[in-house]
This record gives C-alpha cells, structure tokens and sequence, in this order.
C-alpha cells in the first residue's frame, strides 16, 4: 500500500511532527510512505529515508496525489500546522487521524484570521441548528471565550466531513465518535519508541527538580500550578523549570514576580530535542495537566514515561483512562489541594513516585509500541481502501447497467446487464 501522509515535521513547534517521526520508521516496515508538507523549511534529514512532497493550496499536484492509493490526514488544534492539511482533506478524501477531539479553537482561529465570519456562521449553523446565531455573534465580539465554545460546540464533525474513517488515539474520543459519526472509528493508542530510559539514583539534593514542558496555553494551568507552589509551606524544597512556548508569557513573568517565586521557576522558552531530554532526565517530578481537555492522548506523557518519570495530570478524558499506579491525579477545581497534597507526599516518600514512573514506563512499553501501531493502522486502512473500492465499483455497476439498459434489447434481464457491465469495468 502506498500512502500520502499529510503532517507537520520538524522543526514545527509541535509535538504532532515528532510524533511522525517516531512512527515513520515503523510504517517504513510495512508500506511506502510519502509525506506532504506546505511547510518552506522542513528538516532536509527527513529525505534520507523518506520522500518528501511539497505543495501549495493553490497549485496542488493532483496526478501526484492520486498515484497513493491512501491519504492519511492529521489534524489538531492549531490552524498554523493543520489548516492547509484540513483543506487538502476536503479536497480529496482520506483517513483523517484526530490529535484532538474539539476544534473549535481550531476553526474559530482558522475564520477569524481570514475575517471569514459568513463561512463560520454557516458551518456552526449547520452542525448546531440556527438557534446558535447570537452564540456565534457573541462570540465573533469578544464576549465568549474560545473554551466556551469548545465545551458547547466543538465543531469536530466540520474536521471529518471529507473523510473516509477516523483514527482516535483516546478511547473515550472513539466512543463518542462512534456514537455521533457514521464513518468508521479506530482507536490505536498513540505510539512511542522503546527506548528505556533508567532514572539516575537518588541524591541528597537542597531541592527537587519540577518540570513542565509543551506548548503551555490556557488549558496546561500554568497560573495553578504557579499559585499552588506559592502557597506550598514547603516550596524551598522545589525548583520548577518551564521549557516550550508560554501563551501571554508577559503575565506569566508578572505572576511569577508577584508570588515571588523569581528564585525557583525559571522560563526556559523553546528548546532543541537533546536539551529537553536532558531537562527530563534529571527531573524528580512533572507536570501535565489539562483542562479544558480537547480530549487529545498526550504525546508529553509518552514522553515523561520513557524518563521513567512520575507526572501529575489532570483526572479527565484520556488521562481518566490511565491506571492509578502511573500517574498522579489531580481532580478538576481541586488543582491548588491536590498539588498540595502531592508535593506532601514526594517530600515524605519520593520512592512512591519513583515506583509511579517505572510503572508508567512499563505501560508505555505494553501498549505503544510503534510497529504494533504501524500494523493496526494499516489494517484498518486495507479495510477502508477495500470498503471504499467496493462501494465505488458498486455505484458505477448501477450507473453503467443503466445507462447499457437504453442501449439493450427489451429482452435482456437486469442480472445480464450487470454482468456486461462487471466485465466492462474488469477490463
């Protein structure tokens, strides 16, 4: 099978274009592989084992494209990477893998950079009824929040409505889609490479390293973390680094000064992949909470885990779904208490939390294997192409013995006319 995978690649602020280069290798195995980019600058790296395409919405290569016999579209939140992708999408039809469940930040951005407020009025009109005018209108003014959106109308049937099935890697996300989506639904756990990484032992330290990492917008809950730290009676214990691109990073340089936390947090801004991985090696204990979810599995919390590294998450969505023994949860309106409570519990007996990140290492290494996901997203892909042949021949048997019945004798039965037309079609 040859397939078109249409993604984001390095050096794309974004952890999609990493998670394609993890499972590139394991695809590599079993299929050719083509990836398409409208990005100027990718990784030249990437063409030493991979064929790269690029190509403009205006000018798209369609006798290239149509050489694949699968398109394979991934589509998140941010409409920099996955606007021109979910565009091509709805050009041509694929299998489009979600990283996120609603995208309604997605969409809302996408609009409002094109000042297109008609097409965003008639798409959400049409998914949520005429009743949604004023919301939209609100909205498109400032006076509702893009979360609120995203909670009441998460604009996720617009992403797959050129689609031909649809790849979760939530569990949650495949139950809801399979219930409101008539396409084909396959949930494969999101990959990550084998690569055991052993913690370094246990030092006397005057502090624990705290670390959190990603692109840290609304919903990573920076300001809780910031105030839960501030108002920790045992905070000279910790040091937190923040390392990626920080939303309204001004205000947060301001809270930070303001609960005089200058002398233990430290903003890192974006970093090259070999400073991360330092950064988690040497960390005691992560952050990863989310809330809102977007209903995303986290390719941070792979990440976290091949460190061997204990992680505290928000208990809501793909992380709900996680054993108790791997994770440390944080209940939602409860953040600053359970933070808290945890860092209480690190300082008593950091050797639970080193068992929790063992333990979590361990279940990366069970269930994200990226060979086991390279052969279950092909296996599905087969089931889609032989569906989507079979129902296009379909169509066309009907039309040909149609069109072959104003042509034949009266005498001819319509079981005789679809067997001329099979034959017509075989050749």
């Amino acid at each position: 099978m040859k397939i078109n995978w249409f993604s984001p690649l390095p050096p794309a602020k974004t952890d999609i274009a990493q998670y394609t280069m993890r499972v590139l290798p394991a695809f590599g195995k079993y299929c050719e592989i083509e990836l398409w980019t409208d990005q100027l600058i990718y990784d030249s790296a990437i063409n030493h084992d991979f064929k790269v395409n690029s190509y403009q919405l205006g000018n798209l290569p369609w006798k290239k494209i149509n050489q694949g016999d699968l398109n394979v579209y991934h589509i998140g939140n941010n409409p920099d990477f996955h606007g021109p992708i979910w565009q091509v999408s709805c050009k041509c039809p694929g299998v489009v893998v979600l990283h996120d469940l609603r995208l309604q930040h997605f969409f809302a951005a996408l609009y409002k950079n094109s000042e297109d407020r008609d097409g965003y009025l008639s798409n959400m009109q049409y998914y949520y009824g005429d009743e949604c005018e004023q919301i939209v209108e609100q909205f498109w003014q400032g006076q509702l929040s893009t979360e609120f959106m995203g909670a009441n109308y998460p604009l996720t049937p617009l992403a797959l409505k050129n689609s031909l099935a649809v790849v979760t890697h939530s569990l949650s996300a495949f139950k809801d889609l399979r219930q409101e989506n008539e396409k084909p639904v396959s949930f494969i756990p999101l990959p990550y490479p084998n690569i055991s990484r052993s913690k370094s032992s246990p030092k006397q330290q005057q502090f624990y390293q705290l670390v959190i990492f990603g692109y840290l917008g609304a919903n990573r809950c920076l300001d809780l973390i910031l105030e839960a730290l501030a108002s920790f009676s045992l905070k000279e214990y910790f040091r937190l680094d923040i390392y990626g691109e920080v939303a309204n990073e001004d205000l947060i340089t301001s809270k930070i000064n303001k609960l005089a936390l200058a002398n233990m947090v430290k903003l890192h801004g974006f970093v090259d992949e070999n400073t991360l991985e330092l950064a988690l090696n040497r960390a005691d204990l992560a952050f990863n909470l989310r809330y809102p979810t977007m209903g995303e599995a986290s390719g941070s919390q792979l990440r976290i885990w091949s460190h061997a590294l204990a992680s505290l998450v928000t208990q809501i969505g793909w992380y709900e779904e996680l054993p108790e023994n791997t994770v440390g949860f944080v209940r939602v309106n409860h953040e600053i208490e359970d933070i808290h409570r945890h860092l209480k519990e690190f300082l008593n007996n950091p050797e639970i939390y080193r068992t929790m990140g063992e333990n979590g290492q361990l279940w990366l290494q069970t269930n994200h294997d990226p060979n086991l996901y390279a052969k279950s997203f092909l296996e599905f892909a087969q089931i889609i192409q032989d569906s989507n042949h079979s129902s296009t021949q379909e169509y066309f048997v009907h039309r040909l013995s149609k069109e072959l019945a104003l042509w034949s004798n009266e005498n001819s039965s319509d079981l005789e006319l679809e067997r001329i037309t099979q034959t017509l079609l075989f050749f």
